[in-house]
């Protein structure tokens, strides 16, 4: 099987490592025996197991929502270092429905700096937490990712202070996008 040979071509270089992951990685399509080797290999800290990883976070059940959180709170305390696993685990935190990780979610968009990691935290916050419209959401709108204000532009609560002018800045702004002019004028009108 393709995990029995992943560690060594893990280990011969950049080329080759995103290579094995990306196969690792379509193995996942593999339904309950790409599911349980994921689980076996699953890990932080070598490659196999980021590549495992990477195959739980896309086909990963209800039923692997404790071990995912429990990754996602060991990247978020291991930083930066961890910023590719923490996109993922948040995506599918989200994607299975799991309430309990919001707070977690909440640090982590408070604390990154890395733009791909914010607008996965606002998409999961906009569907799962109720303070986003009048809290994150409100900061998002001036979000320097065109992707994040698009979150934000759609869902936040328009009677906060500010919000309403905001989104007049954004349907007026010709550098802004297309869809966020549109759906900000939508919005306020």
């Amino acid at each position: 099987m393709l995990w029995d040979v992943a560690p060594t071509v893990l280990a011969e270089g950049p080329p080759r490592r995103l290579c094995g992951s990306r196969c690792a990685g379509s193995c996942g399509g593999c339904g309950h025996l790409g599911r349980w080797s994921a689980r076996a290999r699953a890990d932080l800290d070598s490659s196999i197991g980021g590549a495992a990883l990477s195959v739980l976070t896309d086909i990963g059940e209800k039923s692997d929502v404790p071990r995912l959180f429990g990754y996602l709170e060991a990247a978020h305390s291991g930083g930066n270092d961890y910023i590719y696993c923490q996109c993922s685990l948040v995506d599918a935190l989200a994607r299975l429905d799991y309430v309990p990780a919001v707070p977690v979610v909440e640090a982590i968009f408070d604390s990154t700096v890395h733009s791909y990691l914010r607008i996965r935290c606002a998409e999961a916050l906009s569907r799962r937490s109720a303070e986003f419209p009048r809290g994150r959401g409100v900061e998002c709108l001036t979000d320097c990712e065109e992707r994040t204000r698009e979150i934000a532009i759609g869902h936040v609560d328009i009677s906060v202070p500010a919000v309403r002018e905001r989104l007049g800045l954004i349907a007026a702004d010709p550098m802004e996008g297309d869809d966020n002019r549109r759906v900000a004028a939508t919005r306020i009108s």
